[in-house]
C-alpha cells in the first residue's frame, strides 16, 4: 500500500498534536489546560457539525480540511476531533506524569505506526500490520525513555498495551482509546 498525500498530512497533524501535552508539561497548569481543551473541543465539534451539515461555512471548512480528511470521513466526525477529546479526558483524569507520556505516545507512536505500516506492512495483526505495530511499540518505548520516573516494567507494559489497543480496538476511536489505556497501564504498574 502507498502513503497518500492525505495520510502524510494527517500524520504530520497528528505529530504536531504533541504540542498539547508539551505545553501542559512545561507551561500551563492542569486547570487551565482542562478549561482550554473544553473550549477547543466545543469549537472543533461545532466546526464538525457545520462541515457535516453542509452549510455555507461548512462547505468552506470541508474545502479547508480536505487535504487531511479521509474519504470515509467526508460524512462523519474526523479523527482530529477525537484527538482533542482524548487529550481532554487524559489530562482531566490522570496526573501530569502519566497524562503527558500517554498523550505523546498518541501523537508520535500512532503516527509512526502508520508511516511504517502503510507502505511496509505485509503481515496483518488485527486491523493493522505487524510492521506498523512494531514501529508503534519501539517509538512508544523511546518516548517513555524521556520519563525516568516511570519504571522500565511500566514502560514496557504501557508500550505493549498501547500497541495492542492501536491494533485491535475498533469500537472506540483510537485517539481516545490509546492515551486512556496507556495512562491506565502506567498508573497501575508504577
Amino acid at each position: 500500500m502507498k502513503l497518500t498525500k492525505v495520510e502524510i498530512n494527517r500524520k504530520l497533524i497528528h505529530i504536531s498534536s504533541a504540542i498539547i501535552p508539551l505545553v501542559y508539561w512545561f507551561w500551563i497548569p492542569k486547570q487551565w489546560m482542562v478549561y482550554g481543551l473544553i473550549v477547543i473541543n466545543l469549537v472543533f465539534f461545532l466546526i464538525e457539525y457545520e462541515r457535516l451539515r453542509g452549510s455555507q461555512i461548512g462547505k468552506w471548512l470541508s474545502w479547508l480540511f480536505k487535504p487531511a480528511i479521509r474519504e470515509h470521513e467526508q460524512r462523519r466526525v474526523t479523527g482530529a476531533a477525537f484527538v482533542f477529546l482524548g487529550n481532554l479526558i487524559t489530562i482531566a483524569w490522570f496526573p501530569i506524569t502519566i497524562a503527558v507520556p500517554a498523550l505523546l505516545i498518541l501523537s508520535i507512536s500512532d503516527a509512526f505506526a502508520a508511516l511504517v505500516g502503510i507502505p511496509l506492512g505485509r503481515h496483518r495483526i488485527g486491523s493493522k500490520s505487524v510492521e506498523g505495530s512494531l514501529a508503534f511499540f519501539v517509538v512508544s518505548v523511546v518516548v517513555l525513555m524521556f520519563f525516568p520516573a516511570i519504571p522500565w516494567m511500566a514502560k514496557l507494559i504501557g508500550a505493549a498495551v498501547g500497541t495492542l489497543v492501536e491494533a485491535y480496538v475498533n469500537f472506540v476511536d483510537d485517539n481516545i482509546a490509546i492515551p486512556i489505556s496507556v495512562a491506565l497501564s502506567l498508573l497501575i504498574f508504577i
